[in-house]
């Protein structure tokens, strides 16, 4: 499954967003992605500027792993 756009985040349970470590409590917090790994298979992205409503990208959660791999890579 490609990324797409679900406006329904019902299948990803609201208690399971994270932000990055060094998203913290700062003003910086607007500026951050949050991830949703808690769906088996899959994972959702979000910005963290909306809340809880709002689009959410929705990954396989190999095509995320790959994402995940090709970053650190890069460092």
């Amino acid at each position: 499954m490609d990324a797409k756009m679900d406006h329904s985040s019902l299948i990803f349970r609201a208690a399971a967003w994270r932000s990055a470590s060094r998203c913290g409590n700062t003003t910086n917090t607007a500026n951050c992605v949050q991830v949703n790994l808690a769906t088996p298979g899959l994972a959702g992205v979000r910005d963290s500027k909306s809340g809880g409503d709002q689009p959410v990208l929705i990954f396989s959660a190999g095509r995320w792993s790959q994402f995940v791999g090709a970053v650190c890579d890069s460092r």
